[in-house]
């Protein structure tokens, strides 16, 4: 760090040529740092603490929003919501009587518009998400430009470059507004630029733990690298020393790996340390982590549907008890439970989208088929495999076939069998891409991720453009981020 950015970040956070001070106290670090540990109990203590010290301090405005965004993110909560937004409006009144002069003064009010905007788009409202992310965009680029030597812009700055490389073609208005054009590579460089300062740097190392969440949450949603080949600990301290928020993002990923034990673990950790939020969504993961060692439910999903708040999930739990009830037999069972879907819980997540897809198709699930998908999904490859060979592929309805393929094609890809995978995707290509642009689309995005690892880029490009070109379908907004970052990676514009 410069003697000369080292001079501005001091002298700022502790002036007051007009209106509250900005003061990086010991006990607004220790208020952050409780947030991201998911101990909100603390995280308030310490802000009273600060109150005692600083009676006024700007800097609690932005950890009582961090407190308000990740309750919000984590926990599906309408009546917080509205509650949190009335808060959100009375700390953006009083930053108007801050010191304009302090290299915080933008930076806080882009952080607290950039959270607002994550927020919003879980609860729906993608409206008044996108004003909020052109707020965070228009407030960033100021503190750049007033503060050039001001590091701490990258991280924003990073957030919203990755924000915009995933916006679907029709939105490309949005990326206008914002004056801003999406780039995966640069964001993610800005966030090792910034971990690389902190690691030097140690006083400013409480940031860690937002920028190793940031770097996962591009690398695993936004980047177009497959969820296996994300090492979940890079550039961060064992496991075992990181925060709770981490645990619990790494727990989500280690599911989607088929990690299921390791999740678990994570996961147990969370509940048991967590202080100061309810977390009903626990009991969801919890359900899919026993639902994938066993093909069974252990009550957790009922749990989870009774004690929920919010509307997310609801419809892909109904969804997971009305597969468990074709594998039982129960084909009455899963058509009720489709119905609730038509009716209960909202669309704002992928899987909810998914469940109302399949609800709305009326076709009952073959039996094997299902049991595959979810032994697959709880990383039991063998297991899935084994359930594909049962099933008479003449006897298969036509859009069957295609799945067949795609989930063969997907374990033989967890097991390196390279070769046997990129004869099942192309089947699934073939026999899908008038009938089911789902499994057409996926099997395109895995086909090309194995020319990508075989160095044939040309093949790869051609995939990855089927990928964006594919018709409407509930997972069609993340395949083509995907996508258009591996296209961004091989220097295809």
């Amino acid at each position: 760090m410069s003697k000369k950015l080292i001079f501005i970040f001091l002298i700022s956070s502790v002036s007051a040529i007009a209106g509250e001070e900005f003061i990086l106290s010991k006990s607004i670090v220790n208020s952050y740092a409780a947030c991201f540990n998911l101990d909100f109990e603390n995280a308030q203590k310490q802000l009273l603490e600060d109150k005692k010290q600083n009676k006024s301090n700007a800097f609690r405005y932005l950890i009582d929003n961090y407190i308000d965004a990740i309750k919000l993110l984590i926990e599906d909560d309408p009546l917080y919501y509205k509650q949190a937004l009335a808060r959100k409006s009375k700390r953006l009144e009083a930053l108007e009587d801050c010191n304009k002069e302090s290299v915080f003064y933008y930076y806080i009010l882009s952080d607290i518009h950039l959270q607002w905007a994550f927020v919003r788009i879980k609860f729906g409202d993608q409206i008044k998400a996108v004003n909020d992310l052109r707020l965070a965009a228009k407030y960033n680029k100021l503190n750049g430009l007033k503060f050039p030597t001001f590091i701490l812009t990258y991280k924003n700055d990073a957030v919203i470059q990755a924000i915009a490389s995933a916006i679907p073609p029709k939105f490309y208005w949005i990326g206008k507004q914002l004056n801003i054009k999406g780039n995966i590579t640069t964001a993610e460089k800005k966030i090792e630029d910034l971990l690389h300062f902190t690691d030097v740097n140690k006083d400013f190392s409480f940031l860690n733990a937002e920028l190793n969440l940031i770097k996962l949450f591009i690398q695993l949603n936004l980047s177009g690298k497959l969820i296996e080949d994300v090492n979940l600990s890079e550039n961060a301290d064992e496991i075992e020393f990181k925060p709770l928020i981490l645990k619990f993002y790494i727990a989500i990923n280690y599911i989607k790996q088929g990690k299921l034990l390791q999740a678990k673990q994570l996961l147990n950790e969370v509940e048991k340390n967590k202080k100061g939020i309810g977390f009903n969504y626990l009991k969801y993961l919890f359900a899919e982590i026993y639902i994938g060692e066993k093909l069974e439910d252990n009550g957790n999903l009922d749990l989870f549907l009774n004690r929920t708040k919010g509307n997310s999930y609801i419809k892909a739990a109904l969804r997971k008890k009305a597969w468990l009830a074709v594998l039982s037999g129960d084909v009455v069972k899963y058509q009720d439970l489709m119905r609730r879907i038509l009716t209960e819980g909202s669309e704002n997540t992928d899987d909810d989208k998914q469940a109302l897809f399949e609800a709305k198709s009326k076709f009952i699930p073959n039996k094997f088929l299902l049991a595959s998908r979810m032994y697959f999904d709880g990383g039991q490859y063998f297991l899935s495999l084994q359930q594909l060979s049962l099933i008479d592929i003449q006897s298969l309805r036509f859009e069957d076939k295609s799945e067949l393929y795609y989930r063969r094609g997907r374990c033989f890809q967890r097991l390196n069998k390279l070769e046997n995978a990129q004869r099942d995707f192309a089947n699934s290509i073939a026999i899908s891409k008038l009938t089911n642009p789902y499994i057409y689309s996926v099997s395109c995005f895995y086909q090309a991720k194995i020319y990508e690892q075989l160095l044939n880029n040309t093949l790869a490009v051609k995939h990855y453009n089927m990928v964006i070109e594919a018709k409407q379908h509930p997972y069609k907004t993340s395949l083509d981020a995907k996508s258009k970052a591996s296209l961004q990676r091989l220097n295809v514009h």
